[in-house]
């Protein structure tokens, strides 16, 4: 990637409470915000199957986002950019990842991220690095980065000594699904989809083993279907669902098939660029409930529509 000259990015603030960046030229800040005092969940690690290593830290919290010009939306090249000025910092990297490596749809929804427009996410291509400087009264740094068709987009959250301290943690709780009212009309689809990310596709079920929409859920996908034509720059990762029946590596391919089923409804019966809408599929990993009987296994096997 090429770099024609740089932007100097940076604010008055105490010292150490914020690094300041050299970005491509005609970058774009397109969030700030101070929290002080402010709490945030550091990532440490990848995410396992069934908890997110972090660090709970208090303290000055700065979180800013910046959109880079489409031809700079590397994402490796952006972190490549970025890695040694944090060095030269004082930063110690401690934890880096690249998207499966990071945990995926997982890692992605229990990490705190800026929503859109501020910060657009590509499930298929992000990196986050979180570094430490300092040793009595460390500071820290979160860094992810990530594109869209718009451009690369850069998010850092910046915690300064004022409180950092280790707090015992337990595995989020999964938010409730949303109710079907919550998809009637394409305002409340973008409203979902943008307050939260992510919107259940409410009927749009399917018997066990099954990848076949009935008339029912394919009626069903027209509010999502008028909020896409009436925001023709919003693209979505529909993210398929199973129970926990057969073997992983078959749930995976299930999966998919559901969420490729959805898509081709969107696309074939309601004229969606087929551009725009990705499919992937979840296999069994992400459950809304425990697979302990027929009715929460059947809420299980579903399809949900991820802002990208």
């Amino acid at each position: 990637m090429r770099i024609l000259a740089a932007l100097l990015v940076c604010l008055a603030l105490p010292a150490g409470a914020e690094v300041a960046l050299d970005l491509p030229v005609g970058s774009v800040e397109t969030a700030r915000v101070l929290d002080d005092p402010g709490r945030y969940r550091l990532p440490t690690g990848q995410y396992t199957i069934d908890r997110q290593p972090a660090k709970v830290l208090e303290g000055r919290v700065l979180t800013r986002a910046w959109r880079t010009p489409p031809e700079t939306s590397d994402t490796l090249s952006l972190l490549q950019l970025i890695r040694p000025q944090l060095a030269q910092a004082g930063y110690e990297t401690i934890f880096e990842c690249e998207t499966a490596g990071c945990g995926g749809f997982d890692f992605r929804f229990n990490t705190t991220v800026l929503p859109p427009p501020q910060m657009q996410f590509d499930l298929t291509d992000f990196r986050a690095l979180t570094a430490r400087r300092g040793t009595n009264a460390p500071e820290y740094l979160s860094l992810l980065i990530s594109r869209s068709a718009r451009g690369g987009f850069i998010q850092a959250i910046d915690v300064a000594p004022g409180g950092a301290r280790d707090i015992p943690l337990a595995p989020p709780e999964r938010p409730a699904p949303p109710e079907a009212a919550a998809a009637d009309t394409p305002g409340a689809v973008m409203t979902q989809l943008t307050n939260a990310g992510r919107l259940i596709l409410p009927k749009v079920r399917f018997p066990e083993g099954s990848q076949t929409l009935d008339e029912e859920a394919v009626l069903s996908l027209q509010p999502l279907a008028d909020a896409l034509s009436a925001n023709p720059g919003t693209g979505i990762v529909l993210v398929g669902h199973t129970d926990n029946a057969g073997t992983l590596t078959a749930n995976i391919a299930l999966s998919r098939s559901r969420a490729e089923a959805v898509r081709r409804v969107l696309v074939e019966r309601y004229g969606i660029d087929a551009a725009r809408i990705e499919a992937e599929g979840a296999g069994y990993l992400v459950p809304l409930r425990p697979n302990t009987n027929d009715e929460n296994r059947a809420a299980n096997r579903r399809v949900e529509a991820i802002l990208r």
